[in-house]
């Protein structure tokens, strides 16, 4: 089949799919919305694919495909009302195939407890949880990628689980020249008390390039992705930029449409040998503080 084929047979599978499972309530699962890669945040939570990191699934299971070694990360992020978000991702190779598995955990502390007006009675924890499997298996200039989900959520003494899966395609279209698609969260979670969190359905399209700047160490790497969140009905603009130095130092800059709290990032990256750390920097407007994310990267 050829690749325009293979790209649009699967773009009319996720929409079919993705209509199959939308609704228009208020979903749960928010942190899914926003990114959690400190690289592809600081370039406005779109993700360039000269180069691979395993939180990179979390945006596209077939960004796998640029998989070459065993690649362990860890990502810390901290957003607005003492939410954070810890993932731990892991990703390894065998010939054509490639395999991935990532926890992710979102938390809110420090939510006062009442029952009665007055002083709070006492503070807890929201939690979610994310484990994810993911597999990709590369067919020369494409790469097609299915990842599995088991999710979990908390607030105060409730508790519900569920289930999850992402569908992605990546397409080398030439060396200057890189397509991704991908449709991520159909599935479905069990009642939480006496109502189920609605999963943000969404579908990412983005298109991604690798420049060399004449003779010189320098690099750009320009990314610019739609972001489609079904329950929402809204569609938001992702670009960024990298410019890196002789694949030693990477300075980033991005940019969001459509949201109310947050419009610009930035950041930067440091990668020598087997390890890599990444720093994104998002401020948010309405006195909501700033968001700092940080990740380690080891190759081995």
């Amino acid at each position: 089949m050829k690749p325009i084929k293979l790209i649009f047979t699967f773009l009319i599978l996720i929409i079919f799919l993705s209509l199959q499972s939308l609704e228009a309530a208020t979903t749960g699962f928010s942190f899914l919305k926003t990114g959690i890669s400190p690289r592809a945040i600081s370039m406005g939570d779109s993700y360039a694919m000269n180069k691979f990191e395993p939180s990179s699934t979390f945006y596209n299971p077939a960004l796998l495909g640029l998989s070459t070694n065993l690649e362990l990360q860890i990502v810390h992020k901290e957003w607005f009302q003492d939410s954070k978000t810890e993932y731990l991702g892991f990703a390894t190779h065998i010939n054509n195939l490639k395999l991935g598995i990532g926890i992710n955990s979102f938390s809110i502390q420090n939510i006062e407890l009442r029952t009665i007006p007055g002083p709070p009675e006492g503070t807890f924890t929201a939690r979610n949880l994310v484990l994810s499997l993911a597999g990709a298996y590369q067919f020369k200039n494409i790469t097609a990628g299915l990842s599995g989900k088991f999710l979990y959520e908390k607030i105060h003494i409730h508790e519900a689980s569920g289930y999850a899966f992402d569908l992605g395609a990546l397409y080398s279209y030439s060396d200057y020249l890189q397509i991704s698609l991908s449709i991520n969260n159909i599935g479905k979670m069990n009642p939480l008390y006496i109502q189920s969190s609605k999963l943000p359905i969404n579908l990412r399209f983005g298109l991604s390039s690798s420049l060399k700047l004449g003779a010189t160490k320098l690099n750009a790497n320009p990314a610019l992705q739609l972001l489609t969140i079904f329950s929402e009905k809204k569609n938001h603009i992702h670009g960024g930029l990298e410019i890196g130095y002789d694949n030693l130092v990477f300075f980033r800059l991005g940019a969001q449409s459509g949201y109310s709290t947050h419009n610009f990032s930035t950041g930067f990256g440091i990668s020598y040998k087997f390890f890599t750390f990444d720093y994104a920097y998002l401020p948010l407007k309405y006195e909501l503080g700033n968001s700092h994310s940080f990740s380690i990267k080891v190759t081995f």
